[in-house]
């Protein structure tokens, strides 16, 4: 068995927070994709949780930017800034990261990674 360091709260804000996110800008006709993974690495076992969406994506300036507090794309959009900067707080607390760029598949979007580390 293994576990997360890191209360259950927390990981179900993450998560939460990704899922706001990419509901906030998403704009495609798929719906927004979320994969949850086990990654064996030489390091030991991750979690991995995917969020992607089809909104107009990030540059890679604005990936870094976006984990700053109240950071937004556009003064008139929605939310406040604070959700990728809580996520990434939560992430660097147990050990793991957060990180943003495009979608792999070539599809305009976005796709945020959280990677948390996993301990027997």
């Amino acid at each position: 068995p293994l576990r997360l360091a890191l209360a259950p709260a927390l990981l179900v804000s993450a998560a939460t927070n990704l899922l706001d996110n990419a509901l906030r800008h998403h704009q495609g006709p798929a719906p927004v994709h979320l994969q949850a993974t086990l990654e064996l690495t030489p390091q030991g076992p991750w979690l991995q949780v995917q969020v992607q969406d089809q909104g107009p994506g990030l540059s890679p300036e604005e990936c870094g930017q976006a984990l700053q507090r109240f950071w937004r794309k556009s003064a008139s959009g929605p939310g406040s800034g604070l959700g990728l900067t809580l996520v990434q707080r939560i992430a660097l607390s147990a050990g793991g990261t957060l990180t943003l760029g495009p979608r792999a598949d070539g599809l305009p979007g976005l796709c945020a990674q959280l990677r948390l580390p996993l301990q027997p």
